[in-house]
């Protein structure tokens, strides 16, 4: 995928470009902007070029987000990625048994500790979606969740792509940069969690798993409308 910067906007773009000349292109986005690494590793690209190219974006300022179970708990631990945002299947793979109740499901709390644990070790933000359940928040300010929209899924393909792109949008749309991040308070951490989920849940309405421009501008209107009121 090509993200394309036109002042405030993006485009998004499919691309078969080799992996070389794709990691190429995405060298040259600007110090602070937002990275996305999701899905398996395309064809071509070994596991171990991968980690060189996290490392050379983490080193030239971007804030890269790892959304993929190509990585390790170890290569994760390794790299130290500004945001991971394992599901939930992904996480029990991750952490064990630990997180569970007695009855097998996931245990927020148990989960919560754990992350915590990940973000000690050096990872940023550690972000877990949780299906219809919703999602939880670890970073530097503490631990946040939030409840997911109340809807019936006709599909949930693309649902996890489209949660990181609603809280990339989040930071976007609010100006919030790298360093901000550490300022934020229950609110505004809140509110980036929430448009992450209503992304996931918009992209769940139908079978075209995408967000509407549309349905991104009436999102960011609301937002605009919120931080207005707020100052």
């Amino acid at each position: 995928m090509k993200i394309i910067r036109l002042e405030k906007r993006f485009l998004y773009r499919l691309t078969r470009k080799k992996p070389e000349q794709a990691l190429a292109e995405t060298l040259s986005a600007l110090p602070g902007d937002i990275v996305t690494l999701g899905g398996s590793l395309p064809e071509g690209l070994s596991l171990a070029d991968a980690k060189d190219f996290v490392r050379r974006l983490t080193a030239r300022g971007l804030r890269v987000v790892i959304d993929s179970r190509s990585f390790s708990a170890m290569d994760l631990l390794e790299l130290r990625p500004w945001l991971i945002k394992p599901n939930e299947q992904e996480f029990r793979a991750m952490a064990g048994p630990c997180v569970l109740e007695e009855d097998g499901t996931l245990s927020i709390g148990k989960a919560a500790a754990v992350m915590n644990g990940l973000h000690g070790c050096g990872i940023e933000n550690v972000m877990l979606s949780l299906g219809s359940r919703g999602a939880l928040l670890c970073c530097s300010e503490g631990s946040y969740y939030a409840k997911g929209p109340e809807l019936e899924a006709v599909s949930t393909i693309g649902a996890g792509d489209n949660f990181n792109a609603g809280f990339s949008c989040a930071l976007v749309w609010q100006g919030i940069s790298k360093h901000q991040l550490y300022t934020l308070d229950q609110q505004g951490w809140g509110r980036l969690i929430d448009v992450a989920c209503q992304f996931a849940g918009e992209a769940c309405r139908s079978t075209q798993n995408y967000i509407s421009v549309a349905f991104g501008a009436k999102v960011r209107a609301i937002i605009q409308e919120d931080l207005h009121y707020v100052h």
